[in-house]
């Protein structure tokens, strides 16, 4: 029983690990790693704080 249920035991949480985004949730992903937002006043006091 065991034997029979690891491969759809894998399939299944192959799928919870991946994540998929509609093609314009792709192209917000890739513009915002090109081209990120300048730091505001709260993420520069978080690196202060963490350094």
């Amino acid at each position: 029983m065991a034997t029979s249920a690891q491969p759809e035991a894998k399939k299944v949480i192959e799928q919870h690990l991946t994540l998929k985004l509609s093609v314009e949730d792709s192209v917000a992903f890739a513009d915002a790693l090109l081209n990120p937002p300048k730091p505001n006043d709260g993420l520069k006091k978080a690196a202060l704080r963490y350094k």
